[in-house]
């Protein structure tokens, strides 16, 4: 084995010189055909791997999504419609009978004089 010493600096001439050993051939080799396919390997793995978690993760956010909007949809019609029809009723009932009362009778009584303060 032979040193050469291309450069002024020793610390470079050093490298070159133990990038230059016989072990490093062989370690290159062995990087060339056990590393290399090893890394491809895993990355591709790594890519399967994650497109099925992927795939798998979107199925299961669109069946919440659905589920969520069909859930809001019930809500809608089962409790909120109802309700809204129910206060509407009772406000209608409300406003054709104090359309019915006298405005003199309504100062009157007190009951109808707060009602109507809390309206206002």
């Amino acid at each position: 084995m032979k040193f050469v010493n291309l450069y002024k600096d020793n610390q470079q001439n050093n490298i070159v010189n133990i990038l230059n050993l016989p072990i490093t051939n062989e370690v290159d080799w062995f990087q060339q055909q056990y590393c290399n396919p090893a890394i491809i390997y895993l990355q591709n793995a790594f890519k399967t791997a994650f497109d099925n978690f992927y795939t798998s993760t979107m199925a299961q956010r669109l069946a919440l999504y659905v589920t969520y909007n069909l859930g809001l949809i019930i809500v809608y019609l089962l409790i909120w419609q109802p309700m809204l029809i129910r206060l509407n009723n009772d406000l209608w009932r409300t406003k054709t009978m104090l359309k019915m009362i006298p405005l003199k009778v309504m100062v009157k009584i007190k009951s109808i004089r707060s009602y109507l303060k809390e309206l206002i």
